[in-house]
């Protein structure tokens, strides 16, 4: 408390210098001229004006429980997502002109008054958003975090409002939780990759892309052929070995105009004669037998 000196004749409290007592006494006499624009409450100073308009600059998130925002949108929200605005003002299309007008409104905590310009809550401002929708911002900032933003303009609105999120923990609360759920399965998948491609048995992708073409070529050159041809290219054994497997006692049958024959076994070499009791498949010829049982009448040549 301060040494008493000077006196107010209005509510006796006491100060050391003049000047002091003087700026007391405006507030007992002077006019109410400031008033804040938000409330319609007025003061006798602009310094009395400036702090109590930063109450207004915060945000009143709601609160699921204590020190956890509630996700469910509001009323309000509902209502703005179903006729979203569609004017934009030219001021917040361009970040250094929405900086600006920003910081002029809204002080300390000037990212609030940025108005979102996409989505179904464009037109409103960042605190807006945080007092009435935020699920929405948490997917919003998930996936902006994930994914990123090809659009410059947009990728400095949810830079902005993701610094601006960081600024209340009952908020970054839910994103933090799902960036480290995200985390979590991420690093989960990458060690089952890592155990499966320790596997003796395992083949990359590029190694099961070659040995689908491998397959494709197997009905059109002798397998030996292949075989040797793979081997010399420097394959290892176990795919030469699998491509084999691939075709080790194949069957299929033949449809045509007067049935559907039985299985046959198909084979691989280069033909050089075909007779009527052939009943094999040779380079992707295939030799039907005169003797060969019909098991349906199809109204269509078709081959399986």
């Amino acid at each position: 408390m301060e040494r008493p000196g000077h006196h107010c004749s209005v509510c006796n409290k006491t100060f050391t210098e003049k000047s002091n007592l003087t700026k007391h006494r405006k507030n007992h006499f002077a006019k109410e001229n400031w008033v804040c624009d938000v409330c319609s409450k007025s003061f006798t100073t602009k310094s009395s004006l400036n702090i109590h308009q930063k109450q207004h600059q915060y945000p009143h998130i709601c609160l699921y429980r204590r020190g956890e925002a509630r996700l469910q949108c509001t009323d309000a929200a509902k209502s703005v997502a179903q006729v979203p605005s569609k004017v934009e003002d030219p001021t917040w299309l361009d970040p250094k002109k929405a900086e600006a007008a920003a910081k002029i409104s809204g002080g300390e905590l000037w990212k609030g008054q940025l108005v979102i310009t996409f989505g179904k809550y464009a037109g409103q401002t960042f605190r807006w958003l945080l007092e009435n929708d935020v699920g929405w911002l948490v997917r919003l900032l998930f996936e902006y975090c994930q994914k990123g933003e090809k659009n410059e303009l947009l990728m400095w609105q949810k830079e902005r409002l993701l610094e601006y999120a960081r600024e209340f923990p009952p908020v970054t609360l839910h994103l933090d939780r799902r960036l480290k759920k995200q985390q979590s399965k991420k690093e989960t998948a990458e060690s089952t990759i890592s155990e499966v491609q320790q596997h003796p048995n395992y083949a990359s992708d590029a190694e099961l892309l070659a040995a689908a073409d491998l397959e494709k070529a197997c009905d059109r050159v002798p397998r030996e052929e292949l075989c040797y041809c793979m081997r010399k290219s420097g394959v290892t054994e176990k795919y030469v070995g699998a491509v084999q497997d691939m075709y080790e006692g194949c069957k299929t049958v033949v449809r045509c105009v007067v049935g559907v024959t039985e299985e046959f076994k198909v084979v691989g070499g280069i033909l050089k004669e075909v007779t009527e009791s052939s009943s094999e498949v040779c380079c992707g010829v295939v030799c039907y037998p005169k003797h060969a049982s019909i098991l349906e009448e199809p109204t269509d040549i078709e081959c399986i």
